[in-house]
């Protein structure tokens, strides 16, 4: 009677069943697109990435021994492009090409490029449609209304800044453009001032006369002091700013406004769209939206 072999001499058998190896990869995938789509942190991607390696040697290792040619090959050509990082590369292509997609267990996938509101800014709960296209008249109207004015009794001649000018979109943050826009006004600047209080009692008027003309009066000074030397005075109401500037002999005004809700906005548009993200949280945006 032969003698049984010492467990510690017998061979580790290691299953290679190519059925196993094909579930395990399946797993591996799905668990790696809800890893993906969820955005969990990152060191749940690294362990599901080492289990995808583990699975592409088993599954070698089962092509070799077992001789399959079809379910092991499978299953690494599936590790191979469901892994987290591949996926992640996938998941910034979308970002890049459609927006931010989440999955909810409620919700299935959610499309955030669509979203109508702002990351990073609370809506009111009924925004009024604002007409952009006449207000942004009316705020030329008001910024050459001081600069004629200083122009004619001062002679002064101005330049009127290149930056960002007009009635643009606010970007969600998520890939896609929001319900809302903001308005910016040409800058306008001048070297002729003399620096005298005459003059300068002058600029501060005519400012405060074109924010009036918005309806501007709540006057707040950002940075020094206008009426005695350089700083920066602001008028500001319900999302609109119009900006003087003191910097020696340079002049400077400005105008931002915003967010306002799209004119080609239908009432209630903005409330039945948010309904489709109530009581979702908002994934961290892709984009910093351009608030004024």
């Amino acid at each position: 009677m032969t003698a049984p072999e010492p467990a510690e001499g017998r061979p580790v058998r290691i299953p290679l069943r190519p059925a196993t190896i094909l579930l395990v990869a399946l797993v591996v995938v799905a668990v790696s697109f809800f890893v993906v789509l969820t955005r969990l942190p990152w060191i749940v991607g690294l362990v599901l990435m080492l289990v995808a390696v583990v699975v592409t040697i088993w599954a070698t290792l089962s092509a070799v021994v077992r001789r399959s040619l079809f379910v092991a090959p499978l299953a690494v050509c599936l590790v191979a492009v469901g892994n987290p990082a591949v996926l992640a590369g996938a998941g910034a292509f979308v970002e890049r090409n459609v927006g931010v997609v989440t999955v909810s267990f409620d919700r299935g996938v959610v499309p955030w490029a669509l979203y109508p509101g702002i990351a990073g800014w609370e809506a009111p709960q009924a925004p009024e449609v604002v007409d952009t296209p006449a207000l942004a008249q009316t705020v030329q109207r008001a910024l050459r209304s001081a600069v004629g004015a200083l122009s004619a009794d001062y002679a002064y001649t101005w330049q009127v800044g290149d930056g960002r000018v007009g009635i643009a979109p606010i970007a969600n943050g998520f890939g896609g453009d929001s319900m809302f826009q903001r308005i910016d006004a040409p800058r306008w600047t001048t070297s002729d001032f003399d620096e005298s209080a005459e003059q300068r009692a002058a600029i501060v008027a005519a400012a405060a006369a074109s924010a009036a003309e918005l309806g501007l009066m709540q006057a707040t000074e950002a940075a020094g002091d206008v009426d005695t030397g350089d700083g920066t005075r602001e008028w500001t109401d319900e999302g609109q700013t119009f900006t003087l500037t003191l910097e020696g002999q340079r002049v400077a005004l400005s105008y931002t406004g915003g967010p306002f809700l799209a004119p080609q906005s239908l009432p209630g548009e903005f409330q039945r769209s948010m309904r489709a993200y109530e009581a979702l949280t908002l994934p961290p945006p892709i984009v910093t939206p351009n608030l004024p």
